[in-house]
């Protein structure tokens, strides 16, 4: 009940301040996905007596509060305008998918050979994907950018509806996001990507009500279980094999749903909080520090600072292995600074998420604005599910792959515009 009229007066003040609610903003967001981790698994589990934590739904509800409050400091401000930014020629988007597609597939094929096929890479699926992203996640992320060009195509045909290239977007985001997905086994190839093509439609293409996303969330979800459910039988066993079976049933989807998406997370959230500091030290910000170092190279730091995620393993996980939990952000808080931490953290990232939906605001008719938003958009669900240095990386890698595909489109454009020039002259 608590949690109900928390999110009824902060939904409240958003009609207030917004003239309704943006079901895309990061505050409706932050309700979602507080209710996924935090809520729902309580609820599911309410007559299990062991898996209640007082405390820890107490430091839920207060992070909310704090969480707006640092939300409403800057989510109206003004001046966080880009200027005018010159959109993207068609032919542009054209010529970027005919020379990266290609390149696409010459990754992927090259990293399914040096494995000695499509066969033996499904075979040994877990530690294929983890090899690959340790030492070629740079191929990774190459082969992945057609499913980045596709939003620039998306954005264009919710803008003029011409369905040439809402085929071609939809033809390239499949693609990209496909081959991503088989190289590196990691269910948010696919979940991202629609997460943010329903975004940009939702800013460019009319704003959906929440009655009109029950569909692409039921899509979203069933994609979120049987991911899920290859992801987790792989990790263990061989894809190929002839047992393997996808359960259906109503209840076991409901449970299995909770349990990979918030479930494991509230549980580790609230062993957090049992064991902290008695089993596991605070912190103090060591964890945080990791993303300052992330991109030095291990020959300058023999001993890099360990995550969130891996301290987590190794002090309260000991016998657990091939996998990491997600402490969640408040769990992360928590081990560092204690219930101070989650207080002062959640403002700060009310900030943070209030600064976004500013830029949006003050950049709403800049399709490119709306690009960048919504590709920085899943970062908030990220840093929700914890371990800062892994998500910051994540939030800094799509930032950096979106501005490289937009300066390469602009490229093709002048060097188009160039030519031109010159034959006319």
């Amino acid at each position: 009940m608590a949690f109900i009229a928390i999110s009824a007066a902060i939904l409240y003040c958003e009609i207030r301040r917004e003239s309704g609610i943006d079901v895309f903003s990061p505050v409706s967001v932050f309700l979602f996905i507080t209710f996924l981790f935090f809520l729902l698994p309580e609820l599911f589990s309410f007559n299990n007596d062991t898996f209640q934590n007082v405390p820890g739904e107490i430091y839920v509800l207060i992070s909310m509060i704090f969480f707006f409050a640092g939300y409403v400091c800057l989510s109206d401000k003004t001046g966080f305008r880009t200027g005018s930014v010159a959109w993207v020629s068609r032919q542009s988007m054209y010529l970027f998918c005919a020379i990266f597609v290609p390149i696409s597939m010459i990754i992927f094929l090259g990293i399914i050979m040096s494995y000695g096929g499509l066969v033996n890479y499904l075979s040994d699926i877990w530690n294929a994907s983890r090899s690959t992203m340790s030492g070629k996640a740079y191929l990774v992320e190459i082969m992945s950018v057609p499913a980045l060009a596709s939003y620039f195509l998306f954005a264009d045909y919710f803008t003029r509806k011409r369905r040439s290239e809402l085929f071609l977007a939809a033809i390239v985001l499949v693609f990209g996001a496909t081959l991503t997905l088989i190289i590196s086994a990691e269910r948010g190839s696919i979940v991202i990507p629609l997460f943010t093509i329903f975004v940009i439609r939702h800013y460019l293409g009319g704003r959906f009500k929440a009655r009109d996303l029950l569909l692409p969330a039921a899509v979203v979800i069933f994609l979120i279980l049987i991911l899920g459910s290859i992801r987790d039988y792989v990790q263990f066993g061989n894809i190929l094999k002839e047992d393997y079976s996808v359960y259906l049933g109503a209840k076991d989807m409901a449970a299995y749903f909770i349990l990979h998406t918030g479930g494991m997370i509230h549980d580790v959230y609230s062993n957090i909080i049992e064991n902290v500091p008695d089993r596991l030290n605070y912190q103090y910000g060591m964890t945080y520090l990791v993303f300052a170092i992330k991109f030095v190279p291990r020959m300058f730091i023999p001993d890099k600072i360990q995550g969130a995620s891996q301290v987590l393993m190794e002090k309260l996980y000991p016998d657990v292995s091939n996998v990491y939990f997600a402490p969640s952000y408040l769990g992360e808080l928590y081990m560092n600074f204690g219930f101070a931490g989650i207080i002062v953290g959640a403002f700060v990232f009310g900030l943070a998420c209030g600064w976004l939906y500013a830029f949006l605001k003050n950049n709403i008719e800049s399709k490119l604005a709306v690009i960048l938003y919504a590709t920085l958009l899943p970062s908030v669900i990220s840093q929700m599910r914890g371990d800062f240095g892994n998500a910051s990386t994540g939030m800094l890698t799509s930032l950096f792959k979106i501005l490289v595909v937009y300066l390469l489109l602009r490229m093709f454009d002048s060097a188009a515009r160039n030519v031109k020039i010159g034959s006319s002259s």
